[in-house]
């Protein structure tokens, strides 16, 4: 090997991307330069313009070192890496390809394949890719991650989960796998190991606010609404645009309808009868198929910062057909509400993302909306422009509901919500009490 080579090599490891195309270019030079060497100087070269972000030209320097060894299945795998760069989707594709044919057990041309193919939209072919990687290779964590979230996709959870373990197993920093697979539990409610894989993907990535994120939500819905709110406080500091976790950070439930339900229930036990007994929280098909809830009297009032579905408005008969659509019925309960207007709030970023959408108009346009209604849920407009939303409270209205004959009923019987004013604090407080029942 020409002792030239090395300097470069060294450039490159030391992100020197410019010193090492000044040596590679002096090599290149030399007219007397045997082929293998001419080779290894353009692949050199290539890297050097890759670092650079020239990627035309490190296109052109291996398709030059392919002319030289076209059999050589690293420089088509490099060339397929460098076209999927430059969102040349078919040059890639057709790259990768040789790559495999080059050499047939190259487990990560069949990877990058698998890639090339996914991106192209073309599932079955890139799931038969990351397959034949895996096939090849048993350890290799990656296209094990790849083989899971396509298998995922097409609805194959079993298998999906098994390679997902596979590949987290083998790669303890395999972040990705564990998104997946995090993902992959919460939707089927294994909600204590999904929480420890996204807390784990979280760690490995100071930077990641999606992990933490999803971390939030999940604990949430076990109830465990301090960690949440952590969690959802870490997300916005590592990403002060996710709209989400700053909707979350401000989300704060004092009771969990579990809670509420069995206090409601320990105090009827007890021969204690309350004068009124308000929930926040609780509304929803689940409480009503639960058999305390017959035992219910008036004074059981449950709050709902959404439009209960008995008002049979325009907007919550629209939101029960779409419910309807993905095989849910009966009352929805708070997740359900959040979750539509979560969509229907993303859909509307989208909207105004620009063509093709970018993240920057996503956030931007969705900081400066200062009046959203959540689909037509809302008590009234909702202020969520970035100069106010966290501030102060959302709204200062509600729903009430009361539950009789099993079913839930609007309270006051006019279906109106109720409004209130925000009470400055003070450092006196001031109490009012109802009269002894």
């Amino acid at each position: 090997m020409d002792g030239r080579l090395t300097p470069i090599e060294q450039k490159i490891v030391a992100g020197d991307a410019a010193g090492a195309r000044a040596l590679a270019d002096a090599m290149l030079g030399d007219a007397s330069l045997p082929a293998t060497d001419r080779f290894a100087a353009l692949m050199l070269r290539a890297r050097a313009f890759e670092l650079l972000r020239d990627l035309p030209r490190a296109i052109v320097d291996v398709d030059g070192a392919l002319a030289l060894d076209p059999a050589n299945a690293r420089a088509w795998n490099e060339l397929g890496i460098l076209c999927a760069d430059a969102g040349l989707s078919g040059r890639a594709i057709d790259a990768f390809v040789h790559a495999t044919k080059a050499d047939p057990k190259y487990p990560r041309g069949w990877n990058n394949l698998g890639n090339a193919l996914r991106d192209a939209g073309r599932p079955n072919e890139s799931l038969a890719a990351f397959e034949r990687a895996v096939a090849i290779d048993d350890k290799y964590a990656l296209a094990w991650a790849n083989v899971g979230a396509m298998r995922r996709l097409a609805g194959d959870d079993v298998r999906a989960e098994k390679a997902l373990r596979r590949a987290v197993a083998l790669d303890p920093g395999a972040r990705a796998a564990m998104m997946t697979l995090g993902g992959l539990l919460h939707d089927r409610s294994d909600l204590a190991p999904a929480a420890e894989l996204f807390l784990d993907a979280a760690r490995l990535d100071g930077k990641d606010a999606t992990a933490c994120l999803e971390l939030a939500q999940t604990l949430a819905e076990r109830d465990d609404l301090v960690s949440a709110r952590e969690a959802f406080m870490e997300a916005e500091r590592r990403d002060p645009r996710m709209l989400r976790a700053t909707i979350g950070r401000n989300l704060v439930l004092p009771m969990v309808a579990n809670s509420n339900l069995a206090v409601v229930q320990g105090l009827a036990q007890n021969g204690v009868q309350m004068k009124s007994e308000v929930l926040a929280t609780g509304y929803g098909q689940d409480l009503l198929d639960q058999p305390a809830a017959k035992t219910f009297g008036p004074e059981v009032v449950l709050q709902n910062g959404y439009a209960p579905v008995e008002l049979k408005t325009k907007a919550t008969k629209q939101f029960q057909a779409d419910l309807k659509k993905v095989g849910v019925t009966g009352v929805p309960d708070f997740g359900a509400y959040t979750g539509y207007a979560s969509c229907d709030l993303a859909i509307l970023g989208l909207k105004n993302a620009g063509n093709p959408p970018v993240q920057a108009n996503f956030s931007d346009n969705l900081r400066k909306i200062g009046s959203y209604d959540a689909a037509g849920l809302a008590c009234q407009p909702i202020d969520i422009s970035a100069a106010t939303f966290g501030k102060a409270a959302p709204t200062n209205c509600g729903w009430f509901v009361q539950i009789k004959n099993g079913k839930y009923v609007p309270f006051p019987s006019n279906g109106k919500p109720v409004k209130g004013k925000l009470i400055a604090a003070s450092t006196q407080a001031t109490t009012t009490t109802a009269a002894p029942g």
